[in-house]
């Protein structure tokens, strides 16, 4: 993934590949390109948390809040493509409130 200032990593066996990316800067933007039929990002929620902004393609998919009882590696957003394209997704902080991407899942065929 590629990272726009505003995003750190953090390591803890707790999640995917024992390492995530957290933000607590609004506007701070991850982007990752992938050819596939599905994908789902995995965060985490947690009290007090923020909104996570899901883009796919360019198009604003969906506003992932993020505050709750606190779990690791929960899909906060999957989207299935109709065929085997590339893709671009791009996430980005809508606060200031911290949010954490444990992970893109993608898919390569059904």
């Amino acid at each position: 993934m590629t990272a726009t200032a505003g995003w750190s990593t953090a390591t803890c066996d707790c999640w995917s590949a024992g390492a995530v990316y957290r933000s607590t800067k609004a506007g701070a933007s991850l982007q990752y390109q992938f050819s596939g039929a599905a994908m789902a990002v995995i965060g985490d929620e947690a009290p007090g948390r923020g909104d996570l902004q899901v883009y796919v393609d360019g198009r604003l998919q969906a506003t992932v809040h993020t505050a709750g009882t606190t779990r690791n590696r929960l899909v906060l957003y999957q989207k299935r493509f109709s065929s085997y394209e590339t893709h671009t997704v791009k996430l980005v902080a809508a606060t200031s409130a911290r949010v954490d991407v444990d992970a893109l899942v993608t898919q390569f065929g059904y």
